[in-house]
């Protein structure tokens, strides 16, 4: 997991920090959507239409979840919009 902070309306935002989740972490599923990949998180992110979504992840090999809620105008490339996180390539 990667992160960037979103420009809104009010400034920079980062809703998944803000949901608690930290780099490293591995998003596995937003709602019902697996998110394997960048793309996956985007569908998901869309599909949720800037509503609140059940973010479930794992941490030092423990399963966890959180809420994250979509806000601003990712930076271009930067994974997902609204959501200030993206899945980092291996190595």
């Amino acid at each position: 997991m990667g992160f960037s902070d979103l420009n809104t309306p009010d400034g920079t935002a980062n809703p998944a920090k803000k949901a608690g989740l930290r780099l490293g972490d591995r998003v596995v599923r937003m709602d019902d959507t697996l998110t394997e990949t960048n793309d996956a998180v985007h569908d998901a992110l869309e599909t949720a239409a800037g509503a609140p979504v059940q973010v479930v992840y794992i941490r030092n090999g423990e399963q966890f979840q959180t809420r994250l809620t979509p806000c601003g105008t990712a930076p271009p490339g930067s994974g997902a919009p609204g959501c200030g996180c993206g899945i980092l390539p291996p190595g």
